[in-house]
């Protein structure tokens, strides 16, 4: 699991050595220079988030999913929405 640093933060990996953790890199949890209470903290401060985590996230929304089907009624049909740009009155061209 890494942790994705959103801004750029300080923190003594040892709890003795200072170092900055730039805004953008990511850092593998429990290696040498990010152990677990130190990604808890960044995260718990806001600065950053944990990524890489499949049990952590959600599954794709139905705007995130394809269907074939559906792209190809709107083609033809436009769509059901009269507030969609593709809304085609009676349901033809």
């Amino acid at each position: 699991m890494k942790i994705l640093m959103k801004k750029t933060a300080s923190g003594a990996y040892d709890g003795v050595n200072v170092r900055s953790y730039p805004e953008g890199e990511e850092f593998e949890i429990g290696s040498q220079f990010m152990p677990r209470s130190l990604a808890d903290a960044f995260v718990a401060q806001g600065v950053a988030e944990e990524t890489d985590d499949v049990a952590k996230k959600s599954p794709p929304g139905p705007s995130e999913t394809k269907d074939p089907h559906t792209d190809a009624k709107k083609a033809q049909y436009g769509s059901s929405d009269p507030q969609s740009k593709d809304w085609k009155p009676g349901g033809k061209a």
